[in-house]
């Protein structure tokens, strides 16, 4: 009698857990039945004219000098030094009368370009038609700044912008880049009378796409037309995200 009881103690047992277990794969197949994917970012084309592109485009850009940008696209990083040049440029567009600039103002352009992003206040160059350098003056907590300069350099980047598309929360922008050099101050000290002008499809001189020679004595450097080598020149993605205030810019990625 008292085996009886044990056994069917047992079963029952037995069923509550198969039941519970059922139970259990249900509630599993409903929630996973009625979850909603996660929404996928969708992207529209607009104009590379776009105000806002535009904007964001010169905003990214604070120099056309190799000198300034070499770095970030070599590297898709964002050094200290251009963090703040790329501030000091943007705060002078719209203060182009300022003898001295604070670091509070220095930091909110930085947080309007690039959100929260890790920095320090130091001194520094960068070639723009706006500023050319700026020292940082600790005591003070300000930044004095040496006004706009340009160079002259042999080496040169081409840029254009060719694409760009837009969602809810993202820009991006597509670009593409040549590099073009000559070697005339090579060719003026060693007096020789030809100098020649190579174009590269990057800043990493990884594939010659023309080739070209002149006598520098007479004869300009040849006019370069960046969309006589878009099909070989290089690919950058900038990428923009809303952070809750402004679309900020994220990174700088190479695509080819």
């Amino acid at each position: 009698m008292f085996q009886e009881s044990v056994l069917v103690m047992k079963k029952t047992q037995i069923f509550i857990f198969l039941g519970l277990l059922c139970l259990s794969f249900l509630f599993l197949f409903l929630f996973l039945s009625t979850s909603k994917e996660p929404k996928k970012e969708e992207f529209v084309s607009v104009s590379v004219d776009d105000e806002r592109v535009v904007y964001l485009y010169e905003m990214a850009n604070p120099s056309d000098s190799l000198l300034s940008m070499q770095d970030v696209y070599k590297k898709g990083t964002f050094s200290n030094e251009f963090i703040l040049g790329t501030a000091f440029v943007f705060y002078l567009k719209e203060h182009p009368d300022a003898v001295k600039v604070s670091e509070e103002e220095i930091g909110q352009s930085i947080h309007k370009i690039f959100g929260d992003i890790v920095y320090a206040h130091d001194s520094g160059n960068i070639v723009s038609p706006y500023v050319c350098s700026f020292r940082h003056n600790k005591g003070e907590k300000n930044y004095t700044y040496l006004k706009g300069c340009t160079t002259n350099d042999a080496n040169k980047i081409y840029r254009v912008l060719v694409d760009a598309r837009k969602s809810d929360r993202e820009y991006i922008l597509t670009e593409k880049l040549i590099f073009v050099k000559n070697n005339i101050e090579e060719a003026q000290l060693s007096k020789e009378p030809v100098a020649t002008l190579k174009v590269y499809n990057d800043m990493n001189e990884s594939k010659l796409l023309d080739e070209k020679t002149f006598l520098w004595e007479t004869e300009m450097p040849f006019e370069v037309d960046i969309h006589d080598y878009l099909e070989n020149a290089s690919t950058y993605e900038y990428h923009f995200v809303f952070d809750g205030e402004n679309f900020v810019y994220k990174n700088l990625v190479r695509l080819n």
